[in-house]
């Protein structure tokens, strides 16, 4: 319960931000193209639910990709050290930038973006399966326990939060102030 409050804490920013954002331009539309461009909205949150849709979800929002082949074999050698500690495989893996302080981030109902750096590391033999079946056994735990089924609805409505978030980092990088973008965040 703590996980799921701390969880919703989390997100509720984003989540704020994408609702002004979203009400904002809809609000300066005419009637039928606010009415057209809300039903569009809802319907690609509904669409991005459907199991088939999320594949292309994950490949378009985390701009993760399929794993090559020897990143597919190794990462099937620690599918199944994870199905062996008693985790619930996750049907998808998928190769991208999981973030600074993971390794592994859980999408939606079957999917896993695994992080370029440790799958680099497993293919290279600096890791071993199972300290890679380690450090994705949190992302592969929240799959199997369905945490993550509507990650991908959740996406596109902070949308406009990750597009504020990425043009401020780029701004504040590019006129170097990194430390009060720290400082802020």
């Amino acid at each position: 319960e703590a996980v799921g409050r701390g969880r919703a804490w989390a997100v509720s920013g984003p989540f704020l931000v994408g609702f002004v954002v979203w009400w904002s331009v809809l609000a300066v539309l005419p009637l039928w193209a606010a009415a057209l461009g809300l039903a569009v909205l809802v319907a690609s949150m509904g669409v991005a639910l459907a199991p088939s849709a999320e594949p292309a979800v994950v490949r378009l929002l985390y701009r993760a990709r399929r794993p090559t082949g020897p990143e597919h074999q190794v990462l099937s050698t620690v599918t199944a050290t994870l199905y062996e500690r008693g985790h619930g495989q996750p049907v998808g893996f998928y190769v991208g930038q999981a973030g600074a302080e993971v390794p592994a981030v859980a999408v939606g109902s079957r999917s896993v973006v695994v992080d370029r750096v440790l799958v680099n590391a497993l293919v290279r033999g600096r890791l071993t399966p199972e300290q890679g079946a380690t450090a994705i056994a949190p992302a592969a735990a929240l799959v199997s326990a369905g945490a993550t089924a509507a990650d991908v609805a959740v996406l596109i409505w902070v949308l406009p939060w990750m597009v504020l978030r990425g043009v401020g980092t780029v701004l504040l990088r590019a006129y170097g102030l990194t430390a009060l973008l720290r400082l802020g965040w």
